[in-house]
């Protein structure tokens, strides 16, 4: 069975991404310019959030800065 891909939207360039915990969930936060959350992804570890992060923007481990809680 083939199946063809097909484009519902377009999704905005991220200005910047943030990668969140809450308990065992962690998520991948893609924002735009503006500020709005653009994309996001699922992770089980901090670590597969990373190494999605540089799969699709190219930020190394070393990139990351830890924030305080807001």
């Amino acid at each position: 069975m083939d199946q063809e891909l097909t484009v519902v939207s377009n999704i905005l360039p991220a200005a910047w991404v943030e990668i969140v915990q809450d308990g065992e969930v962690v998520q991948l936060f893609r924002y735009s310019s503006e500020g709005a959350c653009v994309a996001d992804t699922w992770h089980l570890t901090v670590d597969e959030a990373k190494a999605q992060a540089e799969f699709e923007f190219g930020i190394c481990d070393h990139d990351w800065a830890e924030v305080g809680a807001v």
